[in-house]
């Protein structure tokens, strides 16, 4: 599902997924599936990157981890008031 999904995008995308995600139910891979998609959709948008890596693992919890090399322009960032 993640591959002709990525297959479809213009950035150059590196994976690294963990074995264990084979055992994970559909429920879970879906919601896995649309979590990646909407950040891809939000670096498409946003950031001008041309290069992303999205990290999953499962230990006792599900990591995932997606890094861009944009410009972070979607991001808000609000000093504290003096």
């Amino acid at each position: 599902m993640f591959e002709s999904y990525l297959n479809s995008q213009t950035l150059n995308i590196s994976l690294v997924f963990d074995e264990k995600l084979n055992d994970v139910n559909q429920e879970i891979e879906i919601l896995l599936f649309r979590i990646i998609q909407g950040q891809l959709n939000n670096v498409l948008k946003h950031a001008n990157a041309k290069n992303i890596q999205i990290s999953l693992s499962i230990t006792d919890q599900i990591h995932l981890s997606v890094i861009d090399d944009g410009n972070a322009r979607g991001l808000e960032y609000h000093r504290p008031r003096k």
